[in-house]
Protein backbone atom coordinates (compact mmCIF):
# COMPACT_ATOMS: atom_id res chain seq x y z
CA UNK A 1 0.00 0.00 0.00
CA UNK A 2 1.54 3.59 -1.34
CA UNK A 3 1.14 6.30 1.64
CA UNK A 4 0.57 9.70 0.49
CA UNK A 5 3.00 12.62 2.07
CA UNK A 6 0.92 15.27 3.67
CA UNK A 7 2.12 18.73 1.23
CA UNK A 8 2.46 21.82 3.15
CA UNK A 9 0.83 23.71 0.80
CA UNK A 10 -2.31 22.45 -0.77
CA UNK A 11 -2.14 18.98 0.17
CA UNK A 12 -3.27 16.34 -2.08
CA UNK A 13 -6.39 16.10 -3.92
CA UNK A 14 -8.37 12.43 -2.99
CA UNK A 15 -12.57 11.47 -2.79
CA UNK A 16 -13.89 13.09 0.27
CA UNK A 17 -14.52 10.44 3.15
CA UNK A 18 -17.75 11.68 4.10
CA UNK A 19 -20.96 10.78 2.28
CA UNK A 20 -24.95 9.63 3.06
CA UNK A 21 -24.10 5.82 2.09
CA UNK A 22 -21.61 5.29 4.24
CA UNK A 23 -23.11 7.08 7.23
CA UNK A 24 -26.38 4.71 6.23
CA UNK A 25 -24.01 1.44 6.00
CA UNK A 26 -22.52 2.79 9.26
CA UNK A 27 -25.73 3.42 11.12
CA UNK A 28 -27.06 -0.01 9.87
CA UNK A 29 -24.45 -1.93 11.36
CA UNK A 30 -24.19 -0.18 14.99
CA UNK A 31 -28.02 -1.32 14.88
CA UNK A 32 -27.25 -4.66 14.01
CA UNK A 33 -24.55 -5.08 16.80
CA UNK A 34 -26.43 -3.63 19.54
CA UNK A 35 -29.66 -5.82 18.37
CA UNK A 36 -32.07 -7.44 21.27
CA UNK A 37 -31.34 -11.22 19.58
CA UNK A 38 -27.96 -11.05 20.58
CA UNK A 39 -27.81 -13.26 17.34
CA UNK A 40 -25.19 -12.41 14.20
CA UNK A 41 -26.65 -12.28 10.90
CA UNK A 42 -25.10 -14.10 8.19
CA UNK A 43 -24.18 -10.52 6.17
CA UNK A 44 -22.45 -8.98 9.47
CA UNK A 45 -20.27 -12.10 9.86
CA UNK A 46 -19.07 -11.84 6.19
CA UNK A 47 -18.72 -7.90 6.61
CA UNK A 48 -16.57 -8.52 9.33
CA UNK A 49 -14.23 -10.79 7.89
CA UNK A 50 -14.17 -8.67 4.90
CA UNK A 51 -13.21 -5.86 7.01
CA UNK A 52 -10.52 -7.95 8.70
CA UNK A 53 -8.92 -8.48 5.40
CA UNK A 54 -8.14 -5.07 4.97
CA UNK A 55 -7.35 -3.95 8.99
CA UNK A 56 -5.00 -6.93 8.87
CA UNK A 57 -3.33 -7.70 12.22
CA UNK A 58 -4.26 -3.87 13.72
CA UNK A 59 -7.11 -3.28 15.88
CA UNK A 60 -9.96 -0.41 14.14
CA UNK A 61 -10.88 0.85 17.38
CA UNK A 62 -8.46 1.18 20.65
CA UNK A 63 -10.01 0.49 24.16
CA UNK A 64 -7.91 1.41 26.66
CA UNK A 65 -7.68 1.14 30.46
CA UNK A 66 -6.50 4.21 32.15
CA UNK A 67 -3.19 5.34 31.40
CA UNK A 68 -2.53 2.81 29.17
CA UNK A 69 -2.97 3.76 25.63
CA UNK A 70 -0.97 3.26 23.25
CA UNK A 71 -0.87 6.90 22.34
CA UNK A 72 1.42 8.90 24.78
CA UNK A 73 -1.15 11.97 25.16
CA UNK A 74 -4.29 9.38 25.69
CA UNK A 75 -2.43 7.72 28.33
CA UNK A 76 -2.92 10.60 30.30
CA UNK A 77 -6.67 9.93 30.77
CA UNK A 78 -7.35 8.37 34.10
CA UNK A 79 -10.48 6.99 32.32
CA UNK A 80 -11.57 3.95 29.97
CA UNK A 81 -10.61 5.57 26.81
CA UNK A 82 -11.92 4.38 22.82
CA UNK A 83 -10.06 5.97 20.34
CA UNK A 84 -9.95 5.94 16.39
CA UNK A 85 -6.96 6.97 15.38
CA UNK A 86 -5.87 7.50 11.01
CA UNK A 87 -4.00 8.70 8.78
CA UNK A 88 -4.77 12.52 8.81
CA UNK A 89 -5.72 14.70 5.73
CA UNK A 90 -4.01 12.83 2.18
CA UNK A 91 -1.56 10.18 4.29
CA UNK A 92 -4.07 7.24 3.62
CA UNK A 93 -3.26 8.13 -0.29
CA UNK A 94 -7.24 6.76 -0.83
CA UNK A 95 -9.63 9.37 1.05
CA UNK A 96 -9.48 12.84 2.57
CA UNK A 97 -10.01 12.79 6.25
CA UNK A 98 -10.05 16.14 6.78
CA UNK A 99 -11.57 18.40 4.93
CA UNK A 100 -11.34 21.38 6.58
CA UNK A 101 -7.53 21.04 7.06
CA UNK A 102 -5.12 24.16 6.45
CA UNK A 103 -1.63 24.46 4.97
CA UNK A 104 -0.15 24.81 8.28
CA UNK A 105 -1.83 22.14 10.15
CA UNK A 106 -0.93 20.07 7.14
CA UNK A 107 3.12 21.27 7.33
CA UNK A 108 3.03 20.89 11.38
CA UNK A 109 0.49 17.58 12.06
CA UNK A 110 2.30 15.49 14.50
CA UNK A 111 1.12 12.37 12.63
CA UNK A 112 1.85 13.63 9.45
CA UNK A 113 5.24 12.83 7.30
CA UNK A 114 6.02 16.78 7.35
CA UNK A 115 6.71 16.84 10.86
CA UNK A 116 6.39 15.10 14.16
CA UNK A 117 5.60 11.23 15.43
CA UNK A 118 5.04 10.03 11.75
CA UNK A 119 8.34 11.35 10.44
CA UNK A 120 10.41 9.98 13.60
CA UNK A 121 8.65 6.56 13.08
CA UNK A 122 9.86 6.34 9.59
CA UNK A 123 13.58 7.02 10.41
CA UNK A 124 12.82 4.55 13.17
CA UNK A 125 11.77 2.05 10.51
CA UNK A 126 8.62 2.01 11.73
CA UNK A 127 6.97 2.08 8.71
CA UNK A 128 4.09 -0.13 9.59
CA UNK A 129 2.55 1.93 12.01
CA UNK A 130 1.84 4.46 9.41
CA UNK A 131 0.75 1.84 7.60
CA UNK A 132 -1.72 0.89 10.08
CA UNK A 133 -3.25 3.96 10.27
CA UNK A 134 -3.79 4.35 6.50
CA UNK A 135 -5.63 0.61 6.53
CA UNK A 136 -7.96 1.89 9.59
CA UNK A 137 -9.10 4.90 7.10
CA UNK A 138 -9.79 2.55 4.15
CA UNK A 139 -11.59 -0.32 6.36
CA UNK A 140 -13.81 2.42 8.17
CA UNK A 141 -14.63 3.58 4.79
CA UNK A 142 -14.82 0.92 2.86
CA UNK A 143 -16.42 -1.25 5.19
CA UNK A 144 -19.15 0.83 6.95
CA UNK A 145 -21.43 -2.19 8.03
CA UNK A 146 -18.86 -4.08 9.76
CA UNK A 147 -17.27 -0.97 10.92
CA UNK A 148 -20.42 0.22 12.85
CA UNK A 149 -20.71 -3.03 14.21
CA UNK A 150 -16.98 -3.13 15.10
CA UNK A 151 -17.89 0.70 16.92
CA UNK A 152 -21.08 -0.60 18.59
CA UNK A 153 -19.01 -3.29 20.45
CA UNK A 154 -16.13 -1.23 21.49
CA UNK A 155 -18.76 1.46 22.92
CA UNK A 156 -20.15 -1.58 25.43
CA UNK A 157 -16.69 -2.82 25.96
CA UNK A 158 -15.40 0.33 26.94
CA UNK A 159 -18.45 0.89 29.50
CA UNK A 160 -16.99 -2.81 30.91
CA UNK A 161 -13.73 -1.42 31.35
CA UNK A 162 -15.11 1.64 32.89
CA UNK A 163 -17.24 -0.21 35.55
CA UNK A 164 -14.36 -2.36 36.18
CA UNK A 165 -11.73 0.24 37.17
CA UNK A 166 -14.47 2.15 38.33
CA UNK A 167 -13.84 5.37 36.08
CA UNK A 168 -15.58 7.29 33.54
CA UNK A 169 -15.32 6.14 29.77
CA UNK A 170 -14.56 8.73 27.28
CA UNK A 171 -14.36 8.55 23.49
CA UNK A 172 -12.00 10.17 21.00
CA UNK A 173 -13.08 9.38 17.26
CA UNK A 174 -10.58 11.42 15.59
CA UNK A 175 -7.38 11.07 16.73
CA UNK A 176 -5.30 12.47 13.35
CA UNK A 177 -8.67 12.89 11.74
CA UNK A 178 -11.41 15.27 11.53
CA UNK A 179 -14.77 13.20 10.37
CA UNK A 180 -18.34 14.20 11.15
CA UNK A 181 -18.94 11.60 14.14
CA UNK A 182 -21.02 14.48 15.93
CA UNK A 183 -23.49 14.49 12.97
CA UNK A 184 -24.36 10.35 13.47
CA UNK A 185 -27.20 10.12 16.23
CA UNK A 186 -26.44 6.71 16.27
CA UNK A 187 -23.28 6.95 17.92
CA UNK A 188 -25.06 9.98 20.18
CA UNK A 189 -27.65 7.31 21.36
CA UNK A 190 -24.94 4.57 21.71
CA UNK A 191 -22.98 7.03 23.95
CA UNK A 192 -25.62 7.76 26.06
CA UNK A 193 -26.75 3.84 26.39
CA UNK A 194 -23.80 3.18 27.86
CA UNK A 195 -22.78 6.12 29.47
CA UNK A 196 -19.68 7.27 27.11
CA UNK A 197 -18.67 10.81 27.16
CA UNK A 198 -17.12 11.44 23.27
CA UNK A 199 -15.31 14.64 22.61
CA UNK A 200 -13.77 15.73 19.47
CA UNK A 201 -11.32 18.30 18.51
CA UNK A 202 -12.23 19.96 15.02
CA UNK A 203 -11.92 22.79 12.37
CA UNK A 204 -14.80 22.02 10.41
CA UNK A 205 -16.88 25.24 11.28
CA UNK A 206 -20.60 23.24 10.90
CA UNK A 207 -19.57 20.96 13.36
CA UNK A 208 -18.78 23.76 16.14
CA UNK A 209 -22.36 25.82 14.70
CA UNK A 210 -23.88 22.51 16.05
CA UNK A 211 -22.22 22.55 19.06
CA UNK A 212 -22.60 26.05 19.64
CA UNK A 213 -26.61 25.14 20.18
CA UNK A 214 -26.30 23.05 23.39
CA UNK A 215 -22.98 25.11 25.03
CA UNK A 216 -20.16 23.05 23.47
CA UNK A 217 -21.95 19.75 22.43
CA UNK A 218 -23.42 17.96 19.63
CA UNK A 219 -24.60 14.27 19.70
CA UNK A 220 -23.21 13.35 23.06
CA UNK A 221 -20.04 14.76 22.22
CA UNK A 222 -17.86 17.69 23.47
CA UNK A 223 -16.82 19.66 20.73
CA UNK A 224 -13.44 21.54 20.88
CA UNK A 225 -12.47 24.20 18.44
CA UNK A 226 -9.12 23.70 16.77
CA UNK A 227 -7.32 27.03 16.05
CA UNK A 228 -5.79 27.76 12.99
CA UNK A 229 -4.23 30.48 10.70
CA UNK A 230 -7.80 30.23 8.83
CA UNK A 231 -9.78 30.55 12.33
CA UNK A 232 -12.47 32.36 12.81
CA UNK A 233 -12.22 35.07 15.98
CA UNK A 234 -15.43 35.70 15.46
CA UNK A 235 -16.73 31.83 15.08
CA UNK A 236 -14.18 31.80 17.90
CA UNK A 237 -15.75 34.30 20.47
CA UNK A 238 -19.28 33.52 19.70
CA UNK A 239 -18.26 29.70 20.73
CA UNK A 240 -16.66 30.51 23.61
CA UNK A 241 -19.67 32.54 24.97
CA UNK A 242 -22.23 30.13 24.24
CA UNK A 243 -19.87 27.80 26.30
CA UNK A 244 -17.70 26.05 24.38
CA UNK A 245 -13.82 25.32 24.11
CA UNK A 246 -11.07 26.51 21.56
CA UNK A 247 -7.77 24.51 21.69
CA UNK A 248 -4.76 26.75 20.68
CA UNK A 249 -1.31 26.00 19.87
CA UNK A 250 1.28 28.08 21.37
CA UNK A 251 4.64 27.89 20.15
CA UNK A 252 8.14 28.34 21.84
CA UNK A 253 7.68 27.19 24.96
CA UNK A 254 10.00 24.17 25.36
CA UNK A 255 9.54 20.88 27.02
CA UNK A 256 10.64 19.04 29.72
CA UNK A 257 11.45 20.63 33.28
CA UNK A 258 13.06 24.00 31.88
CA UNK A 259 9.86 24.86 29.61
CA UNK A 260 7.91 27.55 29.86
CA UNK A 261 4.56 27.90 31.64
CA UNK A 262 1.43 28.42 29.66
CA UNK A 263 -0.44 31.34 28.91
CA UNK A 264 -2.65 32.71 31.57
CA UNK A 265 -5.22 33.99 28.98
CA UNK A 266 -5.20 34.62 25.59
CA UNK A 267 -7.26 37.29 23.72
CA UNK A 268 -10.04 36.15 20.94
CA UNK A 269 -12.96 38.50 19.31
CA UNK A 270 -11.76 41.59 21.82
CA UNK A 271 -11.90 39.35 24.83
CA UNK A 272 -9.01 37.84 27.26
CA UNK A 273 -10.32 34.35 27.66
CA UNK A 274 -8.52 31.93 30.64
CA UNK A 275 -6.42 29.37 29.53
CA UNK A 276 -5.80 25.48 30.93
CA UNK A 277 -3.24 23.15 30.53
CA UNK A 278 -4.55 21.18 27.80
CA UNK A 279 -0.98 18.62 27.86
CA UNK A 280 -1.97 17.59 31.74
CA UNK A 281 -4.80 15.44 30.13
CA UNK A 282 -6.11 14.40 27.15
CA UNK A 283 -9.84 13.98 28.50
CA UNK A 284 -11.65 17.03 26.91
CA UNK A 285 -14.81 16.03 28.41
CA UNK A 286 -13.84 17.34 32.01
CA UNK A 287 -12.56 20.81 31.35
CA UNK A 288 -14.71 23.95 32.13
CA UNK A 289 -17.17 26.21 29.81
CA UNK A 290 -15.69 28.92 28.14
CA UNK A 291 -12.15 28.55 28.50
CA UNK A 292 -8.94 28.37 25.96
CA UNK A 293 -7.52 24.44 26.13
CA UNK A 294 -3.58 25.43 25.17
CA UNK A 295 -1.73 23.13 23.93
CA UNK A 296 2.41 23.20 24.06
CA UNK A 297 4.01 23.09 20.32
CA UNK A 298 5.98 20.04 19.90
CA UNK A 299 8.65 19.26 17.69
CA UNK A 300 10.07 22.10 15.75
CA UNK A 301 7.50 24.29 17.22
CA UNK A 302 8.97 24.11 20.75
CA UNK A 303 12.26 25.85 19.84
CA UNK A 304 13.06 29.17 21.14
CA UNK A 305 14.87 29.98 18.52
CA UNK A 306 12.97 33.10 16.37
CA UNK A 307 14.31 32.42 13.15
CA UNK A 308 14.03 28.67 12.87
CA UNK A 309 10.72 29.34 14.76
CA UNK A 310 9.86 31.83 11.71
CA UNK A 311 10.66 29.52 9.45
CA UNK A 312 8.69 26.71 11.04
CA UNK A 313 5.94 28.63 11.44
CA UNK A 314 5.51 30.49 7.95
CA UNK A 315 1.80 29.86 8.14
CA UNK A 316 0.91 31.04 10.95
CA UNK A 317 -0.49 27.52 12.69
CA UNK A 318 0.54 28.16 15.90
CA UNK A 319 0.57 31.68 18.31
CA UNK A 320 4.14 33.35 18.34
CA UNK A 321 5.48 33.95 21.82
CA UNK A 322 5.52 37.70 21.42
CA UNK A 323 1.65 37.29 20.11
CA UNK A 324 -0.16 40.75 21.87
CA UNK A 325 -2.97 38.43 22.26
CA UNK A 326 -1.39 36.33 25.14
CA UNK A 327 -1.52 37.27 28.82
CA UNK A 328 1.49 35.65 31.02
Amino acid sequence: MRLATIQPTAGQTLPAFDCLEWRRDFARGMRAALSASGTRPRYLTDALARMRATLGPSDLFEVSAPHQSANGKLAKNASATLAFTGAPDASSGAYNTCPASTAGCRALCVLSDACGYAAIERRAGLGAIMAARARRVIALREHPVAAGAELARCIARAARMADRYDVRAVARLNVGTDLPWEQMPEIGAAFARFKVEGYAYTKRPHAVRLAMRAGGFANATRIVYSWSEEASPRLAGDYLRAGGTVAVVFAGLGIGKHADPMPRAFTIDGVEWPCINGDATDDRTIDPRGIVVALRGKGPLATRDRSRLDQTNRHGFAIMPDDPRISR
